[in-house]
């Protein structure tokens, strides 16, 4: 019979796992592949869906920050790099998901810190190519309608959107907030 403690390492791997309302069972394979690995979401894609994936700038912006981010255990004021990016095939032009990042650009190597403000890479590349040793944490799943990211996403309001948030740890530090949203019918058949 297991014990307590092998019952929760097995958690993980167990069909029916949950994290708040979220059944894993129900979410495609690719998806949920891409929302438990702790690699680069685009080279997760490009291999699945065998095509170049483009991370598509909307927004970056470094400006003081609004509001506390616990996540990077920053305050109001403090300096951050806000970006937004879309993750599209670049053959299909289907989009996969976006993500939001909030970075402590000043945590960062220098390489790195001006790469990221010059907007040439997605951070998993950067990170990646520069060989920086970081950590990824999950801090939550969600699950509900697509709401107003629909119009960036290429899907209806009430489409059903997974959202992933994590931050990435680099020099024992919080250093990358990030959070990935991915409309669950873009992934229902393979294109």
């Amino acid at each position: 019979m297991e014990n307590e403690e092998e019952r929760g390492s097995m958690a993980a791997f167990d069909k029916n796992l949950k994290i708040g309302e979220m059944e894993f069972e129900k979410i495609p394979p690719i998806l949920r592949a891409v929302l438990m690995s702790d690699g680069t979401v685009t080279k997760i894609l490009e291999a699945y869906y065998w095509e170049p994936i483009q991370v598509k700038r909307l927004l970056h912006v470094e400006h003081p920050a609004e509001k506390d981010i616990p996540p990077l255990e920053i305050k109001a004021g403090d300096s951050v790099l806000h970006r937004r990016v879309l993750m599209q095939g670049l053959v299909s032009n289907q989009i996969y998901g976006q993500a939001e990042s909030f970075i402590c650009a000043g945590r960062l190597w220098p390489g790195i810190r001006d790469d990221l403000l010059q907007g040439r890479l997605g951070i998993g590349e950067l990170l990646r190519d520069k060989r920086m040793e970081t950590y990824r944490e999950v801090l939550a799943y969600e699950s509900g309608s697509a709401g107003e990211w629909g119009a960036d996403l290429n899907c209806r309001k009430e489409d059903r959107m997974i959202t992933r948030s994590y931050r990435i740890i680099a020099g024992g530090k919080p250093s990358l907030f990030i959070i990935d949203r991915f409309p669950i019918r873009h992934f229902e058949t393979k294109i």
